[in-house]
């Protein structure tokens, strides 16, 4: 399916094409532009995807965790019933179950607590890119069949409950989050630019926050054809050369950074991006973004909700231990360490109209 680009040029066919600095007349080029609708940790979790079971859910957690504090059982089944143990709540006394002094807090400081060692993905499908090029190893993405993908930040989620989903569901976690978040955060735009959008062929792909946030429509659901600013912070500001081929749009490999929210995701920072969207009949993109991103981000982004996190089901000095374990970026040459981890994100886009009237890609087409 092609894109359906407009015959009338939209606002960024005559500001944002300008200021990526084509050599052809802006009107030339077709536009085709879309604000970021979800967004979520990619997930294919069928059965084979745990074979040792999901984690436990956090009574089996907070049981746990509590019994090597040397909590009685009776104790313990005070305490999920109180909720209170000689004026401590539950929750502090789970939060502190840190074992070294200063450090008891494991939301801040989860290297405090014992690995729990997380039962991991170990199936053989995963939605993804082979980062690294090799074939051996790796998952199977179920919708191309490439082999050798590289996704081990589904691997260290995906046997958590609130991650364990396959499409058309969404991870009950992010799921949340984003509803309630999305429409306070900066919007994500993207823009793809070309000769002609209905034939395969390069492109020029635009990926930028904006000033405004999203808005919902009487359903709830992102309100389509919005107008955005482009936010002029180059922090956010990302072209690259792209191509569509049997309407699918795809990118060079490249690095992307955008600053986000927080309690999603605090900024989208991927080292070798790879991109797959597809257009569906009612005009909207789906598809998947990936690459190798810092791994402590993921984790701080759920350890920042502390306690809600946990209850939720995360264990999150289990998911802390796993994130380290199964990085799997370039090693830093300072430390020796990987910070980065493989991983692939679902995302979904609307039709919008965007503008760049601070000519904040001008820098870009240099």
């Amino acid at each position: 399916m092609a894109f359906r680009a407009k015959t009338t040029l939209s606002v960024l066919s005559t500001l944002a094409v300008a200021a990526m600095g084509f050599a052809a007349p802006a009107s030339a080029l077709q536009t085709k532009s879309y604000v970021v609708s979800f967004f979520h940790i990619a997930t294919h979790s069928d059965r084979d995807a745990c074979p040792h079971g999901l984690n436990p859910e956090h009574v089996e957690l907070w049981t746990r965790s509590l019994k090597g504090l040397g909590y009685s059982q009776k104790d313990i089944d005070e305490l999920l019933i109180s909720q209170r143990k000689n004026g401590k709540a539950i929750q502090e006394i789970v939060r502190d179950r840190g074992l070294k002094p200063g450090q008891e807090n494991i939301f801040a400081y989860p290297f405090s607590a014992p690995d729990p060692n997380l039962h991991t993905v170990e199936g053989r499908y995963s939605y993804g890119f082979n980062l690294d090029g090799k074939t051996d190893g790796g998952f199977e993405d179920p919708d191309t069949h490439e082999q050798g993908v590289d996704n081990n930040l589904y691997k260290a989620f995906g046997c958590l409950r609130p991650y364990h989903v396959s499409l058309p569901d969404r991870p009950q976690y992010e799921n949340n989050a984003w509803l309630v978040l999305a429409s306070a955060m900066p919007a994500w735009l993207l823009s793809v630019s070309g000769d002609d959008l209905t034939k395969d062929g390069p492109v020029t792909v635009t990926i930028a926050r904006a000033l405004e946030h999203t808005m919902q429509d009487a359903r709830g659901q992102t309100l389509a054809d919005s107008t955005f600013r482009i936010d002029p912070n180059p922090r956010s500001h990302n072209v690259m050369r792209g191509a569509l081929n049997g309407g699918t749009l795809s990118i060079e490999p490249t690095d992307i950074f955008l600053e986000a929210e927080p309690h999603i995701i605090s900024k989208l920072h991927l080292l070798q991006a790879h991109l797959r969207l597809t257009p569906k009949p009612d005009g909207n993109l789906e598809g998947y973004i990936g690459g190798y991103t810092p791994w402590f981000e993921e984790y701080w982004a759920h350890a920042s909700n502390g306690f809600d996190a946990e209850e939720s089901g995360i264990d999150m000095p289990g998911l802390y231990y796993a994130l380290q374990r199964l990085a799997d970026g370039p090693v830093d040459p300072k430390t020796g360490e990987r910070n980065f981890i493989s991983a692939t994100w679902r995302i979904e886009l609307v039709p919008a109209i965007v503008a760049d009237p601070h000519n904040a890609l001008a820098e870009l087409r240099r």
